[in-house]
C-alpha cells in the first residue's frame, strides 16, 4: 500500500493505452455498428483535469492512493447519479469502470483475471469493459440479473457475438459453479441442469 503519485501516473498512462487499443479493436471489428465510442468517453474522463487532477491532489495531500481514487470516483458517481438527464446518469458506469481499471493497473497482483473460456457468466451487472474482457476470453455466454441500464450492454454483447440474457430473478446468482447451464439468447431463456431432451 506504499503507492505514490508516480504509481498513479503510471496507472493513468497504462489505462489510457489500454482504452485506446480497445477502442481501435472495436473499430476494426465492427466498423458498421461501433457502440458510440464507449471507450472514447472513458478516455475523455481520464484526461479530464477535474477527475485525474482531483485524485493527484488528494495523493499529494497525503491520502492513500487507493482511497484517493475511490473517493473521487464516488464523488463523480454521486454527481452523475443526481443529474436528471438519464444519459448523464449512465456516465456513472463509465466512471466506476475507470476507477476499477486504474486500481487494477496499480495493483495487478491483487486482481488477476479469471479464465472464462466456454463458461456462462452470471452477474448482477457488468461494465462495458467487463463484457469486452469476457468476449476476449471467449466466454460462452452471459446472464445479467439487473435490467434497466443494461440495454446498451446487450447491444454490445450482440455486436461481439456473445449470447446474453437479462433475467429478472436473483435466485440465479445462487447457482453453484460447475452447474450445467444451457443459454438460449434467442428465446431469452436459461435452463439449469437441462435434461437430454432440452439439450437436443
Amino acid at each position: 500500500s506504499c503507492l505514490k503519485v508516480e504509481d498513479f501516473d503510471q496507472a493513468l498512462r497504462q489505462t489510457e493505452e489500454e482504452l485506446e487499443s480497445l477502442e481501435n479493436d472495436m473499430k476494426a471489428e465492427m466498423s458498421d455498428l461501433a457502440p458510440g465510442g464507449i471507450f472514447s468517453a472513458h478516455l475523455l474522463m481520464l484526461k479530464d483535469e477535474n477527475f485525474s487532477g482531483s485524485i493527484r491532489r488528494k495523493i499529494q495531500e497525503g491520502t492513500n492512493v487507493v482511497t484517493a481514487v475511490r473517493r473521487v470516483v464516488d464523488q463523480f458517481v454521486k454527481m452523475f447519479a443526481s443529474n436528471p438527464n438519464p444519459r448523464v446518469q449512465e456516465k456513472r458506469q463509465d466512471i466506476q469502470d475507470l476507477g476499477v481499471r486504474l486500481l487494477e493497473n496499480m495493483m495487478p497482483e491483487q486482481t488477476a483475471s479469471g479464465h472464462y473460456a466456454e463458461a456462462i457468466v452470471i452477474a448482477k451487472k457488468l461494465l462495458p469493459s467487463d463484457i469486452l474482457k469476457l468476449s476476449a476470453q471467449k466466454a460462452g455466454g452471459l446472464v445479467l440479473t439487473e435490467g434497466g441500464s443494461t440495454a446498451h450492454l446487450v447491444i454490445l454483447c450482440n455486436a461481439l457475438g456473445l449470447p446474453a440474457v437479462i433475467l429478472d430473478d436473483e435466485r440465479i446468482l445462487r447457482v453453484s459453479e460447475g452447474t450445467d447451464l444451457l443459454l438460449d439468447a434467442n428465446q431469452g431463456a436459461l435452463h439449469v441442469n437441462p435434461d437430454s431432451e432440452v439439450m437436443e
